[in-house]
């Protein structure tokens, strides 16, 4: 499967399960207000932007930036409604801002500062380009300790491949660490809510697929292993996770809790 692939699949499948619900909790920390300029850094395929476009209305403005361009290409084939502000799609880092100082009311950021090489220089950037009294928030999942379903899917993953394939999304789950953050680069009045989303798939089968596929966080190390060996992983991964959600079965769905911690400071 191409890495262009993985991204469409990305867009079809982990969006609406996942990141739609944590799109919404973040808008709600956020509290978008007409007429607003929005920056979304690491947008992927653009869920956060478009879930605050039609908030800021049709005089404000959101910038979607990624580092990776065939995120960029699926979030501008997506077609965007009448009747919300205008999103631009930027290639960049998230460490180096092609931005003016003080060009934003709000900075976002979605499951993805655990990823950054720098996180300190991720949030100076970001107080850097907003304005006196604009705020930044920050979405990322709370550790393995709190999200049972993904700790013991991990687990099953370690024991076929020998590789941790989902640690990175939840090494970061400390709402203090998140909140120093923040405060170390001089933001105020700084609050970290810890939220709780459902991601929903449409059975076992379609959540392995789409992790171990479209996730950002396993793709690469699971397309790394050879090919003939990672075909014979998938029934027996399938058939172990069988039983892992026989507790989250909604109907055929499987419906699980996703633990998340959104941080937000004002500049």
């Amino acid at each position: 499967m191409s890495q262009h692939n993985s991204y469409d699949l990305y867009e079809r499948y982990l969006v609406p399960a996942m990141f739609v619900p944590a799109a919404q909790e973040l808008a709600r920390v956020a509290q978008p207000q007409p007429g607003e300029r929005v920056l979304d850094i690491a947008c992927g395929t653009g869920i956060v932007s478009r879930t605050l476009a039609p908030l800021v209305e049709i005089d404000g403005a959101v910038t979607g930036l990624d580092i990776t361009p065939p995120m960029l290409a699926v979030a501008r084939s997506i077609p965007q409604p009448d009747g919300t502000a205008p999103i631009t799609w930027v290639e960049g880092s998230a460490l180096s801002l092609p931005f003016e100082d003080h060009s934003f009311e709000i900075v976002t950021c979605q499951q993805a500062i655990q990823f950054f090489p720098d996180r300190l220089l991720a949030l100076r950037e970001m107080r850097r380009v907003l304005v006196s009294g604009g705020r930044a928030v920050i979405g990322v999942n709370q550790g393995f300790e709190n999200n049972s379903a993904y700790s013991a899917f991990n687990d099953v993953l370690m024991r076929h491949s020998g590789i941790p394939l989902l640690a990175a999304p939840f090494q970061f789950g400390d709402p203090k660490a998140l909140g120093a953050l923040f405060e170390t680069e001089g933001f105020r009045d700084v609050t970290v809510h810890q939220v709780k989303v459902s991601v929903r798939f449409p059975n076992e089968r379609s959540f392995v697929s789409a992790t171990l596929f479209a996730s950002g966080a396993a793709v690469a190390a699971f397309q790394a292993i050879d090919p003939a060996v990672r075909a014979a992983m998938l029934d027996p991964i399938h058939e172990d996770m069988r039983a892992i959600f026989a507790p989250y079965h909604q109907g055929d769905e499987v419906v699980f809790p996703l633990m998340m911690n959104i941080g937000r400071g004002v500049a």
